[in-house]
């Protein structure tokens, strides 16, 4: 581990509890494995340190992915022995290595040396990888990392020192990034990007510098040139004096044409100011691993065959437990009893889901979460309760068969039926198969609503015969 690599080490830009370094074609990647950033949003793992997604390494093409976690039940064992075994910098996975000194990780990525495999699925090159979660010596940590290029990009190696350099821009500050992108940070509210640039028909596309602001927002600004033209000829007249949203797909999103915006016949000079509220939020992002500040919704047109694709976000805080575990409680106690029995698992999660604001790939994570609060919950009722809800929906069963029908009717068949119409109300299996086991023995043998028949088959239960007579 290079200690003056460390001491100049800044933090990753969108990442949690990692520092960078650049020391000529070597990338040094740190973390403190003592921290703890709560629990994943499987509720199964501690976070220890995160990018929070792939993220890019400056202006050179590539991103990096990186997770550092253990299980939640074990305790970290951070001691020398533990570590023994990467005291020294030892191979990682491919192309990358890694050490560990004290509480803290080093991984290392040699650019004058990577991978150039093509991953599998086929969309990116992989410059450098842990090849799958790799544990930490004998501490009960793991970590995963991956580096990459999108497939068909070039990597920028000379630009390796953008990743060091990335801007952090707080209230007040204004700074001046690459071809003519300003960023100003005028108050807690209000942020303005401005760009100027002259294009020609050979200027393809144009990206702004990675930039941060107040610490954790990261900016992304892309611009494509082609030859659609603004479909609202009215909206252009505005944004030429106001500020004003282009598509309803801009979320806190508005733009304002600068005095020397023109260009026709795929030449001219791009000249625009974008504003937003830092402040404000979407919701998650389709992974779930970061929160939507503001954003262009995908690729717009600006006019003048112009086209902008803008994007500010922020790593998304991981859910508790407790905070899905009443996030279930509050979904489950505004409803009456009768309206429970009638939801499905899969109608609490996306109540739950929306009530946390989620969306996306983010609820296949909080699934199992929400499963075992609302197993939690049920059991947190009398077990009276549940039996009843149990009994009426046997009771619903029995009532829509004919006597000779109930005779053939397997606990396995009526277990089948009842099920989803109890839904994710009841807890566990084997407690919904124990209580549909003994509405129906109460069924045969003896509950005042049900009565047997001649031949000692089943009654409908809950039914009488007509008279109000009794058969025996």
């Amino acid at each position: 581990m290079e200690s003056s690599a460390l001491a100049n080490a800044m933090p990753f830009p969108g990442g949690k509890n990692i520092l960078v370094a650049l020391e000529e074609s070597k990338l040094y990647i740190y973390c403190d494995l003592s921290q703890d950033l709560g629990t994943t949003s499987s509720g199964k793992s501690i976070l220890i340190a995160t990018t929070g997604g792939s993220k890019p390494l400056g202006a050179t093409n590539a991103f990096l992915g990186l997770n550092v976690f253990r299980n939640i039940t074990e305790e970290p064992k951070l001691t020398d022995e533990t570590t023994s075994k990467l005291h020294e910098m030892k191979i990682m996975g491919y192309y990358c290595m890694w050490q560990v000194k004290g509480h803290t990780l080093c991984m290392m990525i040699d650019f004058e040396n990577v991978w150039g495999k093509v991953a599998t699925t086929g969309n990116s090159v992989l410059l450098a990888s842990s090849g799958g979660n790799k544990a930490v010596g004998k501490t009960g940590i793991l970590c995963g990392l991956n580096c990459h290029v999108p497939l068909g990009k070039e990597f920028f190696m000379e630009k390796l020192s953008t990743i060091v350099n990335n801007d952090v821009v707080s209230v007040g500050d204004t700074v001046g990034l690459n071809e003519g992108f300003v960023v100003q940070v005028e108050s807690e509210t209000q942020v303005t990007l401005h760009c100027e640039y002259e294009y020609t028909r050979a200027t393809r596309r144009l990206a702004m510098l990675p930039v941060v602001i107040e610490g954790d927002i990261s900016l992304i600004l892309l611009l494509r040139f082609g030859d659609k033209k603004l479909r609202s000829e009215e909206k252009a007249e505005q944004m030429k004096t106001e500020f004003a949203a282009l598509s309803s797909k801009w979320k806190n999103l508005l733009l304002r044409y600068g005095p020397n915006h023109n260009g026709n016949n795929g030449r001219g000079i791009v000249d625009f100011y974008l504003r937003f509220d830092p402040t404000q939020f979407s919701g998650r992002s389709f992974s779930g691993k970061s929160v939507t500040i503001s954003s262009s919704g995908g690729w717009c047109s600006i006019g003048n065959e112009i086209f902008i694709m803008f994007n500010a976000h922020k790593p998304a805080p991981h859910l508790s437990h407790a905070e899905i575990r009443r996030a279930v409680q509050n979904v489950l106690e505004s409803r009456r009893m009768e309206e429970i029995t009638s939801l499905s698992l899969k109608k609490v999660v996306m109540l739950v889901v929306t009530a946390l604001n989620l969306k996306g790939n983010s609820l296949v994570d909080v699934r199992g979460q929400v499963k075992e609060a609302v197993k939690e919950y049920m059991e947190s009722l009398e077990p009276s309760v549940q039996f009843k809800m149990a009994k009426k929906a046997v009771n619903k069963a029995f009532a829509t068969r004919k006597r000779e029908e109930l005779a053939t009717l397997s606990l396995k068949t009526l277990l089948a039926e009842v099920t989803p119409e109890l839904g994710a109300a009841h807890g566990e299996e084997e407690t919904l198969k124990a209580h549909v086991k003994e509405a129906v023995m109460q069924c045969l043998w003896g509950d005042d609503r049900r009565l047997r028949s001649k031949g000692g088959g089943l009654r409908v239960c809950g039914k009488r015969p007509s008279g109000g007579t009794t058969e025996r």
